[in-house]
């Protein structure tokens, strides 16, 4: 009867090792299938708020001129209150605009902002990644 119990406890801590194992998540770069070792710039667009966002768009357009491989890499993420990715970015309001490396938030501007407020955060992260 005691072999028994040992081996009981034995697989029951094998079991929990192995779901645990398999509960960890995959970091956000690899589920967005983006580049590891690299800023990535994430918008978070949302239809019901469009009119919000042509602050954001006239900076991305102005910062295109110095950064024209990082904003042409853009990725535009649809803005849903369940959504796994925005949960895990901590994202309640769009628009939203993020600059990522790996799984760290580098930069988190969202709401109303003026383009200046976009430009300068971004314009620092960016240059501090430029080969």
């Amino acid at each position: 009867m005691r072999k028994l119990n040992r081996f009981h406890v034995c697989y029951i801590f094998s079991m929990i090792f192995i779901l645990s194992a398999c509960t960890q998540k995959e970091p956000i770069y690899k589920q967005l299938g983006l580049e590891k070792d690299a800023p990535h710039i994430l918008f978070v667009s949302n239809k019901q708020n469009y009119l919000n966002e042509s602050v954001y768009y006239d900076a991305l357009i102005e910062l295109k001129n110095t950064f024209p491989e990082d904003i042409n890499q853009l990725t535009v993420l649809q803005f849903q209150k369940d959504d796994e990715y925005l949960k895990r970015l901590n994202i309640e309001e769009s628009p939203c605009l993020l600059i990522i490396f790996n799984d760290d938030i580098l930069v988190n501007i969202s709401g109303a902002v003026s383009k200046e407020e976009i430009i300068q955060p971004v314009t620092k992260t960016l240059s501090q990644y430029q080969q």
